[in-house]
């Protein structure tokens, strides 16, 4: 039998394949590592756009706790609305105090968009609120309430949900 390649096709056949296969496997290896880099960068990309959002989230909460707090100086600091109190508790049938009180709350309500408003005495019973409600126990906040009156400073409570509608609360 002869053989179909001359020798020195051979050679040129031999040396071709050993380009392509070296070619292959060096665009092979290029595209592991280019892969490699691409898919850190979109990892990097990911993990700050993750901080990004958890930094404005951090922002947000605390741009919120902030002006909750400012709410609710704007009846802790007035010295006209604790006279009133004062008076309405003294005789609650004042009906100039109740109406200075209900008339601060009211505008309150409305400016920081709340569900309700209650003004409770030293027992924890609601003595005035500006909408009706089912029921409020203020036992059931009762540490919350009592760590106020010690402190005597405007505290936060946690938030939790609401037994019947299920929206988030905050005393």
């Amino acid at each position: 039998m002869t053989n179909p390649l001359p020798k020195k096709n051979k050679n040129i056949l031999f040396t071709v394949l050993m380009i392509f296969f070296s070619a292959s496997a060096l665009i092979i290896i290029l595209g592991y590592f280019i892969y490699q880099n691409q898919k850190k960068d979109i990892d990097n990309a990911a993990s700050q756009q993750l901080t990004a959002i958890a930094e404005l989230k951090v922002w947000e909460i605390n741009n919120w706790r902030n002006e909750r707090i400012g709410d609710a100086n704007v009846i802790y600091k007035n010295d006209v609305f604790a006279s009133d109190v004062m008076q309405y508790f003294n005789n609650p049938s004042s009906r100039e105090a109740r109406k200075n009180i209900l008339s601060l709350l009211s505008a309150t309500q409305k400016s920081y968009q709340y569900k309700n408003i209650f003004l409770l005495d030293k027992n924890k019973k609601v003595q005035l609120a500006l909408k009706k409600y089912d029921s409020y126990d203020g036992h059931s906040h009762s540490n919350d309430i009592n760590e106020a009156v010690e402190k005597n400073d405007i505290i936060i409570s946690d938030l939790y949900r609401d037994n019947k509608t299920g929206a988030p609360r905050t005393l």
